[in-house]
């Protein structure tokens, strides 16, 4: 029998069931090779948008902070007499290492416009510290603290933080800069520089860079001229910026605004 017929008989028979399940075995481990390739570039790709945005985040983050911070007023938050010499015990500015509060105009999309109390706070977590940051419409009484209020919890900026701190500086009697300091004793003048320095977690693979932001009020306009809250620069008390008054000129702008 001839070679070529017996090619020809076999092509007539077919492929046997081992050619079968070994054609199958090999079609199911190509498709496996495929499916993990492309979850593994899945993965990738998710895993490089979410650091993408997380870096673009930490960069939002201190610009906000930039602007708020830079845009500090010298409004008074407190205003509580002294016992001793009736002078008004002034708040307009308090700093510590993990937390400081302050006056300053808010962006009209966060809200109604006008001077607005602002807090921001490292606050640890069950993951390490958390860096909060509330604010609410001076002169109302929704909490005597922006952080409490109910209505208007406060936001997590930036969390996975390992460690951070706040200082402040400004200048001394021969107005030469000071050292940084870890809390402002003062609050009835706000600092010339405030620093904010944040170490993330590894995990996160994030960095903040030092950030030092310059207030574009001078600190020791408030020191020599306490009543420079007046408008126009008087001195009567009752031209003050007080929270009263920034409270009843609140309320005149909403009965306008009726």
């Amino acid at each position: 029998m001839s070679s070529r017929s017996q090619w020809s008989r076999r092509a007539q028979r077919g492929f046997t069931l081992v050619e079968l399940l070994l054609s199958m075995v090999l079609l199911g481990m190509i498709l496996v090779l495929a499916y993990s390739g492309l979850r593994t570039s899945t993965r990738a790709v998710d895993r490089g948008e979410d650091y993408i945005d997380r870096i673009n985040r930490v960069r939002l983050v201190q610009q906000f902070l930039r602007d708020q911070l830079s845009r500090s007023l010298p409004l008074i938050m407190d205003d509580q007499d002294r016992a001793q010499d009736d002078v008004p015990n002034v708040i307009i500015f308090e700093g510590s290492d993990d937390s400081m509060r302050w006056v300053a105009p808010m962006p009209g999309y966060l809200g109604r416009g006008g001077p607005h109390e602002q807090v921001l706070k490292l606050e640890r977590s069950a993951e390490g510290y958390e860096l909060l940051y509330a604010f609410q419409l001076l002169g109302t009484t929704e909490a005597s603290d922006p952080m409490d209020n109910p209505d208007r919890p406060p936001v997590v900026l930036l969390d996975q933080i390992e460690s951070g701190s706040f200082q402040y500086m400004t200048v001394d009697d021969e107005q030469e800069p000071t050292d940084w300091l870890d809390d402002w004793e003062d609050p009835s003048v706000s600092p010339l520089v405030v620093r904010i320095e944040l170490e993330m977690e590894r995990e996160s693979r994030l960095f903040w860079p030092t950030m030092n932001v310059a207030t574009l009020i001078d600190g020791m306009t408030t020191r020599t001229a306490p009543n420079l809250l007046i408008p126009g620069g008087g001195s009567s008390e009752d031209n003050r910026i007080t929270p009263d008054a920034v409270r009843r000129n609140n309320e005149a702008n909403r009965e306008a605004e009726q």
